[in-house]
């Protein structure tokens, strides 16, 4: 193959990576199997209703502000700027060597997310 990225499967990355998964061993039964709490679903599409019932303001909140011309520090704009390409470059180089899998985590999100709304003042 002449990809120049490596994608592994999800099972390889788990394999590799069993020390990470090691504290759900420790866990009891009834959190690892079975269906979902019914709490668990009204939790989830409560949070994405409240997501999506305020969109329109966070974004005409985003105008209002953006509108402002408020200036931060050049030393704070500088390390925006880094930080930023920085996290980029972390998820780049993570892409390249496992592949796609870990992108799902929450925790890579939301560094991805940071990175995006530290570059997204210089947008």
């Amino acid at each position: 193959e002449n990809s120049m990225v490596s994608s592994v499967s999800l099972e390889t990355f788990l394999s590799k990576n069993k020390k990470i998964l090691s504290f759900i061993d420790a866990l009891p039964s009834e959190l690892k199997v079975g269906p979902w709490s019914p709490v668990a679903y009204i939790v989830v599409f409560g949070y994405a209703a409240f997501v999506i019932a305020t969109c329109k303001t966070a974004f005409l909140s985003r105008i209002v502000i953006a509108s402002a011309s408020v200036q931060s520090n050049s030393w704070l704009q500088v390390f925006r700027f880094f930080w930023g390409f920085y996290a980029l470059g972390l998820s780049a180089c993570m892409y390249q060597e496992t592949g796609i899998w870990p992108f799902f985590s929450y925790t890579v999100t939301s560094w991805n997310l940071m990175a995006f709304r530290f570059l997204s003042a210089y947008f």
